[in-house]
């Protein structure tokens, strides 16, 4: 079920293309409290299933994110790399699944803020010629030609992903690429071992 705070936002929002677009895919979209059903085996499958409350994402209106810094860090300026990690961001409501536009302290560049286009990853945090930082999401484009300052760390997407546009703070933390890496598999490692079975104890 969505959060009130996520209904609120769909029903701000139905008029803007991309609600558009999700209703012409499917007519219900815009009933944000519509219930839809589950697969036929879904329920006997999972149900019983839970993660407890301490595997879960620590989900929060300010979340503080692991980055790994680059590929372009020599393009920004020490002041930039600097403000990067030491301000505050919020996510603005100019945001949706192809990327968060972060508002906050501008990051200068070195010299200009135009690349030949290249591959982007999710996670990258593109910085255009205004110096506010792009995060690129789940539906981002496939090169851009801005450049990249920092990419987040996989495991810490999830809690960037649930920032609500308008609302959601995020600070950034340097790490390195084996840190970022060890995060994640030990993110996965508690998945697959942390999925209770007793029904008993399900909390929904």
């Amino acid at each position: 079920a969505l959060s009130d705070a996520a209904i609120r936002y769909i029903d701000a929002h139905q008029s803007e293309p991309f609600f558009l677009f999700l209703s012409f895919l499917e007519p219900h979209f815009q009933n944000t409290r519509d219930d839809y059903p589950a697969p036929d085996g879904y329920a006997e499958q999972y149900t019983g299933r839970w993660l407890p409350p301490g595997r879960r994402p620590a989900y929060a209106a300010e979340v503080t994110l692991p980055v790994v810094l680059g590929p372009q860090q020599e393009a920004f300026t020490a002041e930039a790399l600097s403000g990067l990690l030491s301000a505050r961001y919020t996510v603005s409501a100019a945001s949706d699944r192809m990327g968060y536009r972060l508002a906050g302290p501008p990051l200068a560049h070195r010299v200009g803020a135009d690349l030949i286009s290249e591959a982007l990853s999710w996670g990258a945090l593109q910085v255009p010629a205004d110096g506010q930082p792009m995060a690129m999401m789940a539906d981002r484009p496939t090169t851009g030609g801005y450049p990249k300052i920092a990419v987040v760390a996989r495991a810490a997407l999830p809690l960037l992903a649930q920032a609500m546009p308008g609302e959601g703070k995020v600070r950034f933390q340097a790490v390195t690429l084996s840190t970022a890496q060890a995060i994640y598999r030990a993110q996965m490692a508690g998945l697959e071992t942390g999925i209770e079975e007793d029904e008993d104890e399900w909390t929904g």
